[in-house]
């Protein structure tokens, strides 16, 4: 029962480290390419993508050559967005071998405002790159996935979806082969949901595609995501436990309760400051705590429900959990109660009623056996004869 209880929470705990999902924008800053109108209509259909809508009267030097799923819905004019608020953007351009590396990251707090001000700032301007290193790009996506906590992302590519190494070869780095390696295994799912062309505007096989991707059963390698790749220094605050709501808070039995967070953009010297706080009773107050690690311990906690909130510098990210101090309850307290006694009575068998009879049966404790004496025979053998 205890491991069936471990799996439980891992479980809820696993699927609160995933809750966000995010959208990587791909787009082929090398030279060759179409028009610029066709470009600049790339861009725009890629963001009404994001926001979830297209207009086909609008593009008609556009043609769908696949659409499923949100993509077919999106294709035929219903508004299904692929991200939200909480959810992250990541603009990657890609051409020579280490232009992915220059990518940009935003978490959305109010999506679609926030998105379309990134977009507008972040999307490439210039289409020189003489090679393009198109399949390290895609790799990577994993890696920055899975550095912010995301398993579940969409990649909305701008290219001719070629690889052009020119004369040389490749040369990857040994993180860089590991990273195709594993974006290329079976493991990983990145379904092409979505396909559309460009029809005229110089290029033959200048296309938007759009994969929707699942690494939870991969492991690219760690990346560092470091100050160049936020723009205006912002940091990334993800809340890792709890991650309940008011109204479904997370529920943890006993009395103390670690909150755990992960941020992007802090350095190790950059200090959270975490709090608990009883949202149905105020006289119960937490002391908050202040630290430069990525979780923090309370003790002591009374039953109640909690916000818990880490806050570094302006930004700040907020879960609920529903402490039971007593320890468990329900259906795992009946349990519990049931194995204590079950315990509990073969203690006494074994230490109590077993003993005895083992006492009982020792050779002196014994009851004496009963033996009926044979009479003495006294006659001479010749009874009445003689």
């Amino acid at each position: 029962m205890t491991k069936f209880k471990f799996l439980v929470f891992f479980l809820l705990f696993a699927s609160g480290l995933y809750a966000q999902s995010g959208v990587f924008i791909l787009v082929d800053v090398s030279g060759s390419g179409p028009s610029q109108t066709i470009r600049n209509e790339a861009k725009a259909i890629a963001q009404d993508l994001v926001k979830g809508k297209f207009d086909a009267a609008r593009y008609s030097d556009w043609e769908w050559l696949n659409s499923e799923g949100i993509v077919a819905d999106i294709a035929k004019g219903q508004t299904k967005p692929l991200m939200s608020a909480g959810d992250y953007c990541i603009m990657m351009p890609f051409g020579s071998k280490s232009r992915y590396t220059e990518y940009k990251l935003m978490q959305s707090n109010s999506f679609p405002g926030d998105f379309d001000n990134f977009y507008a700032a972040n999307y490439p301007r210039s289409f020189r790159d003489l090679v393009t290193f198109r399949e390290v790009a895609q790799a990577w996506t994993a890696s920055v996935a899975k550095e912010i906590g995301v398993r579940e992302y969409f990649i909305i590519e701008v290219s001719d979806v070629l690889n052009d190494f020119g004369s040389n070869p490749p040369n990857y780095s040994p993180q860089e082969e590991r990273a195709i390696a594993e974006y290329g295994s079976s493991k990983a799912k990145a379904a092409k949901i979505g396909t559309l062309k460009a029809t005229s505007g110089g290029s033959k096989n200048f296309q938007i595609q759009v994969r929707q991707v699942d690494i939870k059963d991969i492991n690219p390698p760690k990346v560092k995501i470091d100050s160049t790749n936020l723009p205006g220094n912002r940091r990334i605050l993800t809340l890792l436990k709890p991650t309940g709501s008011k109204k479904k808070p997370n529920v943890h039995d006993g009395d103390s309760y670690s909150v755990s967070w992960n941020c992007v953009g802090c350095d190790a010297n950059t200090k959270a400051v975490v709090s608990l706080k009883d949202i149905n009773n105020s006289k119960n107050r937490v002391k908050s705590i202040s630290t430069a690690g990525r979780s923090a311990r309370f003790k002591e906690l009374k039953s109640g429900t909690y916000r818990a909130t880490v806050k570094v510098g302006t930004v700040s990210k907020s879960g609920y959990v529903k402490i039971n101090a007593g320890g468990g309850g329900g259906f795992f307290g009946v349990i519990l109660l049931l194995a204590l006694a079950a315990g509990a009575g073969y203690y006494i068998w074994n230490n109590y009623f077993r003993n005895r009879e083992k006492t009982d049966d020792r050779p002196g404790n014994r009851p004496s056996s009963t033996t009926t004496e044979k009479p003495t025979n006294t006659d001479s053998g010749l009874g009445d004869f003689g």
